[in-house]
């Protein structure tokens, strides 16, 4: 890209051009548009505006649209299901193309969509997950967790996309849910193993003089540096073998 800009004036962009384009359209040598040249570094500092604009509807709304940007990430039976429980609502059976968009509530991963009717001025939400598979977030941060990333990599990840994620306090609280659920399968899984071998002992007579089964337990590795539950690029924690 070949940006050229008159040396004379640096804050003079009326001869402004990029590729050979004007990309402030043209103007007479009598007639010159300035600008700030803060301003002009910052044009395109904000990659997903959130713009309100007035309905386009043949009927004029008071209500105010909202065009949002960006990419989300959906449950698309879910999403088709919500659109048409909305279509040919009463009492003028209008369809979902009389209803514009005035707002979107963010859960993370999860969104809810706000929609207002330009006929009949009833407003109706839908959601982008149900409650059938496992929450968005709560898949997003057991995803990063088993490829040994945490939030900051999950949160660039979907920044590449262009798709909106959960904040830090979000991945935390489900952080800590997910964490405390492995640990409980963890014991549970322990516990079990711990039954089975009992019952393999006494079945071999492996037992003292109380009748205690006698288990030979074999425990062995190391972590190279601990995670502190941040960073998980290395393995952490004690491998125990029951033998």
């Amino acid at each position: 890209m070949t940006l050229a800009v008159p040396l004379n004036n640096v804050n003079d962009v009326s001869n402004l051009t990029v590729n050979g384009n004007n990309i402030f359209g043209t103007s007479s040598p009598t007639e010159k548009r300035f600008i700030d040249s803060s301003s002009f570094l910052n044009l395109d500092a904000h990659l997903s505006p959130i713009i309100k604009k007035n309905s386009t509807s043949s009927l004029q709304n008071n209500s105010m649209e909202i065009e949002i940007c960006g990419r989300r990430v959906v449950n698309i039976s879910h999403l088709f299901q919500e659109i048409k429980s909305i279509d040919n609502h009463k009492p003028f059976d209008c369809g979902f193309k009389n209803m514009i968009l005035i707002g979107e509530r963010k859960l993370g991963l999860k969104s809810i969509f706000s929609f207002k009717c330009c006929m009949c001025n009833i407003k109706r939400t839908i959601s982008s997950e149900n409650d059938d598979l496992m929450a968005i977030n709560t898949s997003a941060v057991i995803g990063a967790l088993n490829i040994g990333c945490g939030f900051s990599q999950l949160q660039e990840i979907m920044s590449a996309m262009e798709i909106t994620t959960l904040n830090q306090k979000t991945y935390k609280n489900e952080h800590d849910r997910v964490c405390k659920g492995y640990e409980i399968a963890a014991l549970k899984e322990m516990d079990n193993a711990a039954k089975d071998e009992a019952e393999l002992a006494i079945s071999k007579g492996e037992v003292d003089a109380d009748g205690m089964p006698l288990i030979t337990v074999v425990a062995d590795g190391s972590w190279c540096k601990r995670s502190y539950r941040t960073m998980y690029n290395s393995p952490s924690g004690m491998v125990i073998t029951n033998t």
